[in-house]
């Protein structure tokens, strides 16, 4: 995930948190993204949240996407069990 903000929102504050549970592990990585966001020339398209989505969800975890701050930022949480 934070591969993504790094890609997507170059230069932008990023925040990462990781916290380890009993009965599950939780990260929650949260950017703001540039104002003006224009495709790389070198950028290759992969399956982005979709598959991060369907690889947690192989182990019984989930994964959330949502904006904020009138879409500003993204705040993307994934859990797995422990």
């Amino acid at each position: 995930m934070s591969h993504n903000a790094a890609k997507h929102a170059a230069g932008e504050r990023v925040e990462i948190t990781l916290d380890f549970g009993a009965d599950a592990v939780h990260l929650r990585v949260e950017n703001t993204t540039p104002r003006h966001t224009l495709p790389d020339a070198d950028h290759v398209p992969g399956y982005g949240l979709t598959g991060m989505r369907e690889r947690i969800a192989l182990v019984g975890g989930t994964l959330t996407a949502t904006r904020k701050d009138g879409g500003r930022s993204w705040v993307v949480s994934a859990e797995v069990p422990a």
